[in-house]
């Protein structure tokens, strides 16, 4: 499947942008956050999830990448998150990678998304547009967007279809 398409390039650009307009600064006390704000939080959790393992894949989490992620957080919480949650959820998402492995992540992931295909579809979109980041898509990366695709339900037709639609609108 061709990942280097104008969408993921699109993408990528606005979550790099996004990221850098978003104040930064660590969270000290998660429990801080507002009801708002852990609503957001908990609703796209398991797409940012996506995106932390697309980062990790490679074993190089590039500063661009983590950018990346940091943007579709803000994006996709509509700015009531912004990057000084990303540390914590990062955290969490790493001790999680470290005690379950890739493969019980994914389909904790595809369990809460596939019911949803707009959240599936955005997920995998998303995690198309992190493995961009850096200009290329190593074989690892090609591999997990692979599975991702599989774990949410989204056909290999579907899947290209979603990139050429979003690449031509």
């Amino acid at each position: 499947m061709q990942l280097d398409t104008a969408v993921t390039r699109r993408l990528r650009d606005a979550l790099l942008s996004t990221a850098e307009a978003s104040p930064s600064g660590a969270l000290e006390d998660p429990d801080a956050l507002t009801p708002e704000q852990h609503a957001a939080l908990d609703r796209i959790l398991p797409i940012i999830e996506a995106l932390y393992l697309m980062m990790v894949a490679d074993r190089d989490a590039a500063s661009a990448e983590r950018q990346a992620v940091t943007g579709a957080l803000v994006a996709l919480s509509g700015g009531v998150l912004g990057g000084s949650v990303v540390d914590w959820i990062l955290e969490r998402f790493e001790r999680a990678l470290a005690e379950q492995g890739r493969e019980e992540r994914l389909e904790q992931i595809g369990g809460q998304l596939s019911a949803d295909r707009d959240d599936a579809e955005a997920a995998f979109t998303l995690a198309a547009a992190v493995a961009m980041v850096d200009g290329r898509v190593d074989d690892e990366e090609n591999r997990l967007v692979q599975e991702l695709r599989e774990w949410l339900g989204i056909s290999p037709k579907r899947a290209a279809l979603i990139l050429d639609e979003a690449a031509e609108g």
